[in-house]
């Protein structure tokens, strides 16, 4: 009889148990993939993790369809990878400072490449200017990172690089300047439009 009452015992136990097991692993697997996240957002260039953080990101731009929302993810991580070349500066790693700038360079290209039309467009035909204004925000963002580490850094090889890096900002300046003159054109042809509506 015992036997019996200790193996319905155990039964009704694992029973709920079973059932309780769902939302635990749940709280396992969420914390531990919250755990990960955290870990590869905070990787830099060079770490193990960082490659799985630039293939989330680019799973997110092939994830997206909206042109806006495409450019607005390259101008996020642009702010991405200056947040990472401060970072390898502050961390005295020369390697990682360097991989950090090669990065940065990269991103800008292609921000400025995907974003820039996009900018051009938004404030052209819909009047709107915020995604113009953020990409010449975060190109001064860059600029003064990069002549901050090319006068001050410590790592001879990433001033140089910083230095180099900071010449090819002027190429992205002039691409926005270009983009603002064009834009503010634009809207004085179409004052008079404007005007007798």
């Amino acid at each position: 009889k015992d036997e019996v009452a200790a193996s319905k015992t155990f039964a009704e136990w694992f029973a709920y148990f079973r059932v309780a097991v769902i939302p635990i692993a749940l709280v396992v697997v969420l914390l531990g993939g919250r755990g990960i996240v955290n870990a590869t957002e905070n990787s830099l260039p060079g770490d193990k993790l960082y490659s799985l953080k630039r293939a989330t990101e680019n799973a997110q731009l092939k994830l997206t369809n909206d042109q806006d929302k495409v450019a607005s993810l390259h101008v996020e991580f642009m702010q991405k990878r200056i947040d990472e070349v401060k970072k390898a500066a502050d961390s005295g790693d020369q390697d990682t400072e360097t991989l950090a700038i090669a990065e940065l360079k990269s991103q800008t290209e292609i921000t400025f490449a995907e974003a820039g039309p996009v900018a051009t467009a938004n404030a052209i035909s819909k009047q709107d200017p915020t995604l113009l204004e953020n990409l010449v925000a975060i190109n001064q963002q860059q600029k003064d990172v990069l002549a901050d580490l090319s006068e001050n850094g410590d790592n001879s090889e990433a001033k140089m690089i910083a230095s180099t890096a900071l010449d090819e900002t002027k190429k992205t300046d002039l691409t926005l300047a270009k983009t603002i003159a064009t834009v503010n054109d634009q809207a004085l042809a179409d004052m008079p439009n404007r005007v007798s509506v």
